[in-house]
């Protein structure tokens, strides 16, 4: 997650443009297994994610999750579960033994963190950022949720961090108060600045504003080799979420300005929303059975939170990329698209696949393009879906590439 977080275009707008539309039907109801008993249909919020679930067949696992919500009432808070969902092919329905503990062969799916309350599955993830406040929205107006208090307030915006984006983990685990937060193996990283970080460390804080509440806090990312840290500000409105804005503090402070245009230094302009890429990191390297370099990366910043990262492989034989194509596809998690790679135009320039893969120790997926041009193979990849097909229009489909 990196820069400001401000979400502006809902995925249904999206994809109306791009070729996961056809997957986006006006059905959103969903067949339900858990364990061994029989199936319940359920209804998915966001719509949008009916993507990921393309056989409208799910199993789901319950996690073990522990909330603070004194917003809503205590009977009504215990009727919330908790769950990873993941899709099931029509053809092959879930075994009858099967049980939450049990990793089912027949699943071939990334498990997407959700919310189960009353006939709903409310599906919270960084891969839909541009749904979850809407989602969490909906959630705590069917609970009943109400916040007259800066200290509701907090707890909202605690939840909301914690079901949204930190994959259900205790808000303990990545809200820093202090400096002795931090973890001491990402501190021991080089080069970097402890004043810098004292400074930017802050505890939470709710306060009124006006006739909502505002929240700022500072979170951190556990699983960076080095300290990150995040400034989140979110405004809530008589139980509803109506902002929430993240800025990277720590390593970079990222500047964007209104109508800034792509350009060769090194930022990128979606011609669809307000989106921007500015160019963080660049690197080169070898794969083991070359010579030569043969590998370009690099890395973009967000203005609106999730970062991209972009890799090209130059091989020296057409049969050589296709069998990292090959490998790439048999690792993903999930296949939600393969078919034909074209540009704006509609030529053909090679092969291309749209893919989920499941990070090792995590529940949040990550989706990754892949792309074949002869000798060539490109990987780009981002936790979040919107953003991810965002930079292929604007770095696939331009001259810049």
């Amino acid at each position: 997650m990196y820069a400001s977080r401000l979400c502006t275009l809902s995925l249904a707008l999206l994809f109306a443009s791009l070729p996961i539309s056809a997957q986006v039907t006006g059905d959103n109801s969903l067949q339900v297994y858990r364990g061994a008993g029989p199936a319940r249909k359920m209804s998915l919020v966001p719509p949008s994610a009916k993507v990921l679930f393309p056989g409208s067949i799910v199993f789901v696992d319950k996690r073990d999750v522990g909330v603070s919500l004194p917003v809503v009432d205590g009977g009504l808070l215990r009727n919330m579960q908790f769950v990873t969902v993941r899709a099931y092919s029509p053809e092959q329905p879930p075994k009858a033994n099967s049980t939450d503990q049990e990793e089912d062969p027949q699943v071939s799916s990334a498990r997407i963190t959700a919310v189960v309350y009353g006939d709903k599955i409310y599906v919270v993830s960084e891969l839909f950022c541009d749904e979850n406040i809407a989602v969490v929205n909906a959630l705590l107006r069917s609970m009943g949720a109400s916040v007259d208090s800066p200290e509701k307030a907090l707890q909202v915006a605690k939840f909301y961090l914690q079901i949204g984006y930190y994959s259900f983990k205790d808000p303990d685990t990545f809200i820093v108060s202090a400096f002795g937060d931090l973890p001491a193996k990402q501190l021991e990283f080089p080069g970097q600045d402890a004043a810098e970080m004292q400074r930017a460390i802050h505890p939470p804080s709710a306060i009124r504003d006006g006739n909502a509440y505002k929240v700022e806090l500072v979170t951190q990312d556990r699983d960076a080799a080095f300290v990150v840290l995040h400034h989140w500000s979110i405004r809530i409105l008589k139980s509803q979420i109506t902002d929430a804005r993240e800025e990277v503090l720590i390593p970079d402070r990222m500047h964007y300005r209104a109508g800034e245009a792509a350009s060769n230094l090194g930022t990128l302009a979606s011609a669809i929303s307000t989106l921007r890429f500015q160019l963080s990191t660049i690197a080169d390297g070898k794969t083991p059975d070359s010579k030569d370099l043969n590998f370009h990366g690099c890395s973009f910043n967000t203005s609106n939170g999730p970062g991209v990262t972009r890799s090209e492989y130059d091989f020296e034989s057409n049969e050589r990329s296709i069998r990292e194509l090959d490998s790439a596809l048999h690792s993903a998690s999930q296949i939600l698209e393969r078919g034909k790679w074209t540009d704006a135009k509609g030529n053909v320039l090679g092969e291309r696949a749209l893919v989920l893969y499941s990070a090792e120790g995590s529940d949040e997926p990550v989706a990754s393009i892949l792309l074949r041009h002869d000798k060539t193979f490109f990987e780009v990849s981002s936790s979040c879906l919107r953003n991810l097909l965002e930079f292929e229009k604007v770095w696939f489909h331009s001259d810049s590439r």
